[in-house]
């Protein structure tokens, strides 16, 4: 029980389940059975004394009574702890929702499972996942030379589920990068229902489905969107044409008709922003929301109000009874014209309750962030959006279902953000609260939304969810390696023992022993499969023996794509994750040691090389073999902690002192805090309302998501525009680091500038004056060592004629800088290279080098000489005497696979204790040549000594060639495939032992045992079946009409199985392995069927018999191929349903309705054509 498991996640106590009995002091006791009806499905009633006590009507009740319970404990100061009280509970609307799209952006299962805890820790139930979709912006991939509407398939597009609907090459809608599983996705869909969130599978159709198109290309409209001319519409499905629409209600047949989506299952057929004609679009839902109905209650956007043709198509009853819409966009969907069409109310209004994620942290409507308090102060669930405002709908009314927020990947492509799945979730779970508050009761009970997030902060995420990977700590510290003594040993008070070592070891160094990974799969498992990226820091020592692209330094397993640290296409330092990939401005040196940090926090991922910041990461996003996106600032990285090394493609070099801790101040020495100063601007903005941009002092406050911009209300003031740093002494300089905006554009980027500094304020020179790239990359302009006090930014011209900065900095030489790095690479110089006279000089030059680096007051002269002097001793490391090896290696390559064979036991064990220890030898690193040349000695006295053993006796083969020359003159054609198979593979067997003159006796035997048995098996072709005679196909029964080999014919006699809804009677059937077309229906062959839905007449059907669809009441769907039809028997379709519809061939419309009318089919039939 989720229950019991998340009592013990709060409180640390796991209680006893049990049933019956009467409730004790502090007994939680739960009873199903309610009278008091008014409270619901949903409704419970909790008394809290002694016991706690709840009765509710449904389990959906007793498990919300839960969720108060928990939360309760976590607002009180004792976890163990509740209030006495008594509380009857319900909600206002039934729906309370989110829609997340995952069709633009994969987003893993774990994910969506953390979700649906998150929402059913909030009491929200109802979780809408739009699983279809495709980059919007299809104008960015038009070639303005030559236009053409395909080109648009380069975009990205997604279908997240499993599919049975695949093209003549095979390809199903499937999205190759990542998709669930139709088994996944079913058995998430009835594990939430546990929760009490219902799942509503959303496809997109007819618009937002290149996923679709793109498979399937000959139903797409090829041509341009009426209201965007220069975007391409291939994204839309030709709906005007019956073949498509009946191609779409395949789509969801394919999940509706095997328990995907069972008949509990909402189902959202998308039906948004459809832009190929008002006509099609009202056909379409007339027709597929009347079909998905047949199994599932039915969802859609809203289009009416804006999607109506002239005359106006009306909208079946069918179509509008108990279906449920989206009001999205009052131009869209009016929200009281769809009320009194008869639809069932979701309010999922855009201006309140869209987000597009993008990171800029900007709110309101299509915001990075929903406005929580234009929520809070306006919005209802039954406050609906219409034509010039609102209008409300009574809260109690039974259409008025609820309320939705949705998340939509827009920024995606060639706008791609960076966006990760926990950079969404946080979205999500920023507004979770307010929106719970919103449908469960009237949303402001609270006072305001501050007080709704205190709460939220103190209750949290849910119970056993892990949305941000976090983990437990001791101190800061998860976990730490140095890998002296025990090579797994976690040396923090965690005890996180390193697994699984596969191809790895240890080298000593100065400071003990480093990881040696060895290239391909060879690695060391840690516990911390990944850690979350608010607030965390990876640091680790690294020697790399080469550098090539795709060496992995850490990495863990992913849903989709790869999530690991490597080596990047351009020898950079990098990392992937969720089909991004990044990098840093650091190309790693073969052979050189590096103390490496990574500072992963939200949206931001610094790189810091021995103990110098180097740069902050900076994205890509490819997709369909194309670049479509970089230098993509938004960098949150979850730490990919589940390997050191790979299990595939690891770097070939070494790994030391592996700490993952929280995140704590990096002391960059070169660095000039900024703490003291004095900034000033002759050109700033106001501070906007949000906090987040106008005055100088945002660019030196430590928090990229806040700008300094040059004035641009009530006026714009031109450039240029001047920034005075004043640092209150004088410091020597020799650095100016200028961080572009990280969002909102390039607006303001500077291209142009002048560095001008002082000492007193008054004289003033120039230091550096030129362009900078109009990208928001971290920009480090040096020029020489010069003493000042002031600093003046001179913008001489940016991007759009404004000026802006997210960070500034100033940085000193770094007087111990070259002597860190010194320091760092001489501690991954390995010991046993070296001799021990050369080692211990070098070690003496190293410690006497730590010394001068810890000291703070070490001198410039001290330093120079504990560089030189550390150099000089790494110069003089004398290299060991090589040992050679390779005479050894060849005898033992040239004899590891002798297998024992012709030789004796004794003398063959003895070749083997050699091979063995020559073995030991040639992996000993520290062998000596005294060792490898006794080894080899050995080895070839060994191989000297093998003996032969005595002869074999002579083998017999006369019955094996006796048995394989009667068998070999047997025909294949004579024989089933299955059967001949077998035997021809004991014949083949059989010619390849006669044929080999080294066979033992054994051998022979089982090929003769083989081969007679496979002949004893063959089984004989079965005859042409006989005119008369009836054969079960499938759902079928046919009798034979014609079987000469120059005609083979059937009737379709009766149906197998009483109880079918739909038949399809093929072109041509397999009786005995031979083919018979299917030219005729009998008389009465399916009268009476009374849950025959659809029939589907083969091409080659001739002739259809007297009363043969006679009774079928539920027959609704009659498809003929056929046209080749000649007659239709008396009453063959009579009484069969009224309004029953009938698909024929274009050109037999005329021929065949007569024949149908003659047939008694109903008088309200309707025709199609295709």
């Amino acid at each position: 029980m989720e229950f019991q498991k998340d009592l013990e996640d709060i409180t640390g106590k796991k209680l006893e389940i049990v049933t019956g009995g009467q409730p004790e002091a502090g007994d939680f006791y739960f009873r199903l059975g309610s009278e008091d009806t008014m409270m619901g499905d949903e409704g419970y009633h909790l008394v809290i004394g002694e016991s706690v006590r709840v009765d509710a009507i449904h389990t959906t009740g007793a498990y919300w009574s839960t969720r108060t319970i928990l939360q309760t404990l976590k607002l009180s100061s004792d976890t163990n702890a509740l209030p006495y009280g008594e509380a009857r509970d319900y909600p206002k609307y039934k729906v309370r929702g989110f829609v997340y799209d995952v069709g633009r952006k994969p987003v893993s299962m774990d994910m969506l499972q953390d979700i649906v805890k998150n929402m059913a820790w909030y009491k929200m139930n109802d979780f809408q996942v739009h699983l279809s979709d495709n980059y919007i912006f299809l104008e960015d991939y038009q070639n303005s030379s030559d236009p053409n509407p395909a080109d648009a398939y380069d975009a990205y597009s997604g279908f997240r589920l499993e599919s049975s609907i695949a093209n003549e090459e095979g390809k199903t809608l499937a999205s190759d990068d990542y998709h669930y599983s139709k088994q996944e996705f079913k058995e998430f869909i009835q594990d939430s229902r546990n929760y009490g969130v219902n799942i509503v599978p959303e496809l997109d159709v007819p618009a937002h489905a290149m996923g679709i198109t793109e498979v399937f290309p000959e139903y797409a409209v090829n041509g341009w969107n009426p209201r965007f001319k220069e975007r391409s519409i291939v994204d839309h499905l030709d709906i005007s044409k019956q073949e498509v629409i009946d191609f779409t209600e395949g789509i969801f047949d394919d999940y509706t008709k095997d328990g995907t989506f069972d008949s509990q299952t909402v189902v959202h057929v998308g039906a948004d922003e459809f832009e190929a004609g008002t006509t099609a679009y009202r056909n379409l839902l007339n027709q597929l929301i009347p079909h998905v109905k047949e199994t599932n209650t039915v969802r859609f956007w809203g289009g009416l109000t804006w999607l109506k043709d002239n005359p106006v198509t009306q909208i079946r009853p069918e179509a509008v009874e108990d279906v449920q819409i989206n009001l999205w966009a009052r131009s869209w969907a009016d929200g009281k014209e769809m009320y009194d069409m008869g639809y069932d109310l979701i309010n999922t209004q855009d201006e309140y309750l869209y987000m597009v994620p993008s990171g800029n942290g900007s709110r309101g409507a299509y915001g990075d962030y929903l406005n929580k308090n234009s929520i809070f102060n306006d919005f209802s669930p039954n406050r609906v959006a219409v034509r010039g405002g609102f209008t409300t709908i009574p809260a109690g009314d039974k259409q008025m279902l609820g309320a939705a927020y949705a998340i939509w990947n827009d920024n995606i492509d060639k706008r791609a953000t960076g966006m990760t799945e926990a950079d969404e979730f946080k979205r999500f779970y920023d507004s979770l609260a307010l929106m719970s508050e919103k449908c469960w009761a009237n949303g402001k009970e609270k006072g305001s939304v501050a007080s709704i997030d205190a709460l939220a902060s103190q209750i949290s995420t849910a119970p056993n969810s892990n949305p941000y990977s976090t983990e437990t700590d001791a101190d800061g510290i998860y976990a730490e390696y140095n890998f002296d003594g025990g090579i797994g040993d976690d040396s923090s008070a965690n005890g996180r023992t390193l697994t699984d070592m596969v191809n790895v070891g240890q080298a000593e160094n100065l400071n003990g022993s480093m990881l040696k990974i060895g290239g391909g799969e060879s690695y060391a498992a840690t516990p911390v499969e990944q850690l979350g990226s608010d607030g965390n820091m990876l640091s680790f020592t690294l020697k790399m023996d080469e550098v090539k692209p795709g060496q992995i330094i850490f990495e863990e397993d992913s849903p989709y794509g790869t999530h690991d640290i490597r080596i990047v296409e351009n020898n950079k330092l990098g990392y992937t994750q969720e089909l991004y990939e990044y990098e840093f401005d650091f190309i790693p040196e073969a052979g050189k040691t590096y103390n490496i940090i990574l500072s992963v926090n939200p949206q931001k991922t610094d790189l810091y090389v021995n103990g110098t910041f180097n740069s902050s990461a900076k994205g890509s996003f490819t997709n369909k073999g194309l670049v479509k996106k970089t230098n993509i600032s938004s960098s949150s990285f979850v730490l990919p902690l589940a390997r050191i090394g790979s299990k595939t493609n690891a770097f070939k070099g070494y790994v030391d002192n592996v700490r993952i801790t929280k995140s704590y101040d990096i002391n960059d020495p070169s660095q000039i805090p900024t703490s003291g100063w004095t900034v000033s601007s002759d050109n700033e903005q106001a501070l906007t309302a949000d906090g987040n941009e106008g005055p100088v002092s945002l660019a030196f406050d430590g928090k990229p998501g806040t700008i300094w911009h040059t004035q641009y209300s009530p006026s714009m003031k031109e450039l240029p525009a001047t920034i005075t740093i004043d640092m209150n002494q004088v410091n020597r300089i020799h650095e100016f680091v200028y961080l572009p905006r990280q969002s909102g554009g390039i607006n303001g980027i500077v291209t142009g500038y002048q560095i001008k500094v002082s000492q007193d304020g008054s004289n003033y020179e120039v230091v550096s004056s030129g362009t900078l790239a109009a990208d928001n990359t971290s920009k480090t302009i040096s020029f020489d060592p010069v003493d000042a006090r002031y600093v003046q930014f001179k913008v001489t011209s940016g991007e759009g004629g404004f000026g802006s900065a997210a960070e500034i900095n100033l940085n000193q030489p770094d007087a111990k800088g070259e002597l860190q790095a010194q320091l760092t690479d001489a501690s991954g110089i390995l010991r046993g290279d070296y001799t021990q006279e050369s080692w211990n000089a070098f070690k003496a030059a190293y410690d006497k080098a730590m010394g001068i680096m810890n000291n703070p007051d070490s001198t410039e002269a001290e330093i120079a000489e504990a560089v030189t002097g550390l150099q000089n001793a790494v110069k003089n490391l004398a290299v060991k005497p090589i040992v050679d090896k390779s005479a050894l290696q060849k005898l033992y390559d040239d004899n590891k696979q002798k297998v024992q064979g012709e030789y004796t036991d004794e003398s063959f064990r003895v070749f083997k204790d050699a091979l063995a220890k020559a073995k030991n030898v040639l992996d000993n690193p520290k062998a000596s040549q005294e060792e490898v040349n006794k080894a080899a000695s050995d080895l070839q006295n060994a191989l000297a000594a093998l003996k032969k053993k005595d002869p074999q006796p002579v083998v017999n083969k006369t019955a094996l060639q006796n048995l394989y020359q009667t068998c070999k003159n047997l025909k294949a054609s004579d024989y089933t495939s299955t059967s001949w198979k077998k035997f021809s593979g004991a014949l083949a067997s059989a010619a390849k032992v006669l044929s080999d003159p080294k066979a033992v006796q054994t051998t022979v035997d089982q090929a003769y045992k083989a081969l007679n048995t496979a002949r004893n098996e063959l089984v004989k072709v079965k005859p042409v079946p006989k005119k008369g005679t009836t054969h079960k196909v499938g759902s079928i029964k046919y009798k034979v009409t014609a079987a000469s080999s120059k005609s083979r014919t059937v009737t379709v006699w009766r149906p197998a199985k009483k109880n079918s809804t739909s038949i399809k009677i093929p072109s041509t059937v397999k009786l005995n392995g031979y083919s018979f077309k299917v030219t005729a229906i009998s008389d009465k062959a399916f009268k009476n069927q009374k849950k025959l839905k659809k029939v589907i007449l083969g091409s080659n059907i001739k002739k259809v018999g007297k009363e043969s669809f006679r009774g079928c009441k539920k027959l609704k769907y009659v498809t003929i191929s056929s046209k080749v039809l000649k007659s239709i028997g008396k009453n063959a379709f009579k009484n069969t349903e009224k309004k029953i519809k009938v698909t024929v061939p274009k050109k037999k419309y005329g021929s065949y309705k007569r024949l149908l009318n003659k047939a008694n089919i109903s008088k309200n039939a309707r025709y199609v054509k295709k």
